[in-house]
């Protein structure tokens, strides 16, 4: 998903809502939403580096840290 899809889908719900991140599928495990940050995905080794890291193969990303 793309932060625009985010924004999109996120107007549409009340603003003062509480931001709350499931920790798996089955939902066994809920936590709120704490650190908003910038990094680089690498989609084919599943890591995250620092936005600032060179040489690194990625796509910049969003990352939600409960």
């Amino acid at each position: 998903m793309k932060v625009k899809e985010l924004i999109k889908r996120l107007k549409q719900e009340n603003p003062e809502s509480e931001i709350v991140l499931a920790a798996d599928e089955e939902g066994n495990y809920f936590t709120p939403l704490s650190v908003v940050e910038c990094a680089i995905y690498d989609p084919e080794e599943h890591e995250v580096y620092d936005p600032d890291a060179q040489d690194i193969n990625g796509e910049n990303a969003v990352i939600l840290w409960p």
